[in-house]
């Protein structure tokens, strides 16, 4: 899991955050790298790690893209909003601080800027193991920025189950919310 350039700043911790748990669950080998000042919750990194050591996987932050790629099966390069600010976000949204959310759009596009060579593409996919990873993303990806227009097209069949998944994931998740005992009952509708 690797932050990756975009031209907007907004997006989520969310989906970074889900795949360090979720993935270090499953006893997977994880490395999480992104550049300075977008770091995840403290709680996700601890949970990852504490994940890891229950399933047998590993949980590493790299300081670079390419070290994470290094020998990966699977990649996932994907923007996120800088924590700091995203934190002040959060509370600027709040108060309805319209200069303040203008400022803070500000601060954060000229940080992103900084890292505008965070992008998934051929030379770095051939880091991975035997320079074929699958490559991943919950889309939209920002092609030119996140991604590459070449890696994209070679990995578009494969993006685009991931996305088709996504819708049923989703709806499993509102079923649960939604209907008490969701498990016990189908279960009972099976016999």
């Amino acid at each position: 899991m690797t932050w990756a350039y975009s031209p907007s700043y907004a997006k989520p911790l969310s989906v970074p955050q889900g795949i360090a748990m979720l993935m270090t669950r499953e006893g997977a080998e994880v490395q999480l790298a992104h550049p300075e000042g977008y770091r995840l919750m403290d709680d996700t990194l601890a949970i990852a790690e504490r994940h890891a050591n229950a399933s047998g996987g590993s949980f590493k932050v790299v300081g670079s893209m390419d070290e994470a790629f290094q020998g990966a099966d699977a990649v996932y390069p994907k923007s996120w909003g800088p924590y700091d600010l995203m934190l002040e976000r959060v509370d600027a949204n709040a108060r309805r601080d319209k200069d303040g959310m203008k400022d803070i759009e500000r601060r954060a596009l000229e940080r992103n800027a900084k890292f505008k060579n965070w992008i998934c593409d051929e030379r770095r996919m051939g880091l991975t193991r035997g320079g074929d990873a699958l490559y991943m993303h919950c889309l939209p990806a920002d092609i030119g920025d996140e991604v590459t227009p070449g890696v994209m097209a070679k990995h578009r069949v494969n993006v685009a189950e991931e996305a088709n998944k996504k819708l049923y994931v989703v709806m499993a998740l509102l079923a649960v919310a939604k209907v008490p005992e969701l498990g016990r009952r189908l279960e009972e509708e099976a016999r």
